[in-house]
């Protein structure tokens, strides 16, 4: 690894600029929020049979990340200078702030991330080349920012579909979760929905390490979408178990394979009138595309 210093963005301080020299190239499936085909698009490219895509993780890694920002910050600000008193006095300095040095944070990160994901789901390590990722519905740019620090050739495939047909999947929850899914989680999701996609919108410096694929594209125009998604990863599309596009799954079996039936969009429209009310999702949607209208 290379190192050098730089101003840390966070906090204005100077810091060690750790590089990696992972050779990793992990893909990342981030849906901006539930029901927008992450878990679709999992399972077909885990079918691939030198990947292996994991599942959610309640958006706990983010926060990792984002702590060891602040830790190397900390370092930076404080650990240095203690660093250098105690090589001249020992138990004698003021040793209040020391901190291990950031390459040997950013090291630890890294094998917990590797440590974590790279392997099989019966616990075998994943062989070299192997490419192992995961799935999540709650991470944004700056996550993806932080991630690709750690493996700079990182693929990350950011999935939005329309909103309403969102909240026809998340409604379809509500009438049937037996109270588990309430409304203030269709609002949170919808948040989600609002806050991932303007990130990742307003993020023209991801642009080499981010493709944006919509649930509509997956789904109406199949094979030409895959073969997009699949040249951005490098991956052979004709590897693909084309027979996970011919089963939905809803959620966990038995019933995530029951045929549902969906409220129609005008009356979504109508039941979460106060939620597509906001004039920044209506913003963030108009830029995609979509509408929030019936």
């Amino acid at each position: 690894m290379e190192e050098q210093k730089v101003t840390d963005t966070a906090t204005g301080t100077t810091a060690t600029s750790w590089r990696s020299t992972a050779v990793d190239r992990p893909i990342l499936l981030l849906a901006t929020g539930q029901r927008c085909g992450s878990t679709f698009l999992q399972r077909l490219l885990s079918s691939y049979p030198d990947a292996f895509i994991w599942g959610e993780h309640d958006g706990q890694l983010g926060p990792i990340l984002a702590a060891a920002d602040q830790f190397a910050a900390w370092g930076s600000s404080y650990g240095t200078s203690g660093h250098k008193e105690f090589a001249r006095r020992g138990t004698g300095a003021f040793m209040s702030n020391i901190t291990p040095d950031e390459a040997a944070l950013r090291d630890g990160v890294q094998g917990l991330v590797t440590g974590l994901f790279r392997q099989l789901p019966d616990g075998t390590p994943a062989p070299p080349g192997f490419r192992w990722g995961f799935k999540e519905v709650r991470y944004g740019a700056d996550f993806v920012r932080r991630f690709v620090r750690y493996f700079p050739e990182v693929r990350v495939i950011h999935l939005t579909r329309d909103p309403i047909a969102v909240l026809r999947s998340l409604d379809w929850w509500e009438q049937t979760s037996k109270g588990y899914w309430v409304r203030e989680k269709t609002a949170a999701a919808l948040s989600h929905w609002r806050e991932i996609n303007a990130s990742f919108l307003d993020s023209p410096d991801l642009s080499d390490v981010v493709l944006q694929v919509r649930y509509e594209e997956l789904t109406g125009a199949a094979e030409s979408t895959l073969t997009q998604v699949c040249r951005f990863l490098d991956i052979d599309p004709a590897l693909l178990d084309r027979t996970v596009l011919e089963t939905k799954v809803h959620g966990p079996a038995p019933g995530g394979r029951i045929n549902r039936t969906l409220r129609k969009r005008e009356e979504i429209a109508a039941e979460f009138a106060d939620l597509l009310a906001d004039p920044e999702l209506g913003k963030v949607a108009d830029r995609l595309g979509y509408t929030v209208d019936a």
